[in-house]
């Protein structure tokens, strides 16, 4: 028996009978068999199973060739579907560069050989989507992703919340901004008090300094995101110094 590529395994058996494994591979020879009629079976790792489509005859003290046989390398289908859809498709081998496939989700991709796929999924105001897929004989592959907007700036967190300070006296504010999943978002807050007599806020810094007894509405701002808290200004209370 001889193959291309070599390192198939041979499985024979009488004509009418399941071939079974002869534990041997291509390029091999199979001795002693009685004579008669034979089908057989190559089999190799990735490669479609060749099934012989006439018998072997095995005649008295001959020796019968089969081969070279071109075994045809397996191929599968990746089916690729994301939400939402429309996403664009790119696929590789994996260890090798992503190609655009031109195709968008949802889609399927067929005639691929078996092995290690590494893909990536990609559509604007969305976060690529990746991974790896393995294609194995007798059936394809689905691969479902659900895709994660990019990040935006979703909330601003003001620190302290409603402080009361007395006159002449400073508040530091703090502002952490979020996006929509509750992580830090980098972004420029900038700071204003709506009672100016009251006191005055640094509006890069969010230091405020009261001036005068009241409330006044202190605002961290950035983009269309809008915060506020209330800061209460005290009267300063005498204590005994001397």
């Amino acid at each position: 028996f001889l193959s291309n590529p070599s390192g198939a395994q041979i499985w024979l058996a009488p004509i009418g009978q399941t071939p079974t494994d002869t534990t041997q591979t291509t390029p091999g020879t199979i001795t002693n068999l009685p004579i008669g009629n034979y089908d057989y079976i190559l089999k190799l790792t990735n490669y479609n199973n060749y099934v012989s489509s006439t018998p072997i005859t095995i005649a008295k003290n001959q020796t019968a060739i089969v081969g070279p046989i071109n075994l045809v390398p397996a191929e599968g289908c990746i089916y690729f579907n994301s939400s939402p859809s429309g996403a664009r498709i790119f696929l590789s081998q994996t260890g090798q560069t992503l190609i655009d496939t031109g195709s968008n989700t949802p889609n399927i991709i067929c005639g691929k050989p078996l092995g290690d796929y590494t893909y990536k999924l990609t559509l604007a105001g969305y976060e690529d989507a990746t991974g790896t897929v393995t294609l194995v004989s007798g059936h394809g592959e689905i691969v479902t992703k659900t895709l994660r907007g990019l990040p935006i700036l979703s909330d601003i967190i003001i620190s302290p919340l409603n402080p009361s300070i007395t006159v002449n006296t400073d508040q530091q504010f703090g502002a952490t901004p979020l996006d929509q999943y509750g992580n830090p978002y980098p972004a420029t807050v900038t700071w204003s008090s709506s009672n100016t007599y009251v006191g005055i806020i640094d509006p890069n810094a969010g230091i405020f300094s009261a001036l005068h007894t009241g409330t006044s509405i202190i605002t961290a701002s950035s983009g269309s995101i809008i915060k506020t808290t209330t800061i209460t200004v005290t009267p300063l209370v005498p204590v005994l110094h001397t």
